[in-house]
């Protein structure tokens, strides 16, 4: 009896010609979380961050956010690295240049 009575709600014809909703409206869940790798790829290759964060900022933001931080902080440390070495190495040169 239990059976015959859940084939006749399964078989129902869709009201009002509505189509039938699928069991999972919602599409699903994109693995939207920091990915370490990513974000180290992005610091040592900034520009590889860069493209990360603007194809993929809609798809999953979180993690787009996270490889475009690591993509400015690895651009402003390398240009920081780059002002004091070079510094250093006028210093070292000016140095060696009057010990001559």
């Amino acid at each position: 009896m239990e059976n015959n009575n859940f084939e006749q709600q399964t078989n129902q014809a869709p009201v009002n010609n509505q189509q039938p909703q699928p069991p999972y409206p919602y599409p699903p869940q994109v693995n939207d979380k920091k990915s370490t790798g990513l974000n180290i790829i992005s610091f040592f290759i900034p520009l590889v961050g860069l493209i990360i964060y603007l194809t993929q900022k809609d798809q999953t933001p979180i993690k787009a956010k996270a490889a475009g931080k690591a993509a400015l902080i690895g651009f402003i440390l390398g240009i920081v690295v780059s002002i004091i070495y070079t510094i250093a190495m006028v210093l070292l040169v000016s140095a060696g240049s009057a010990l001559m």
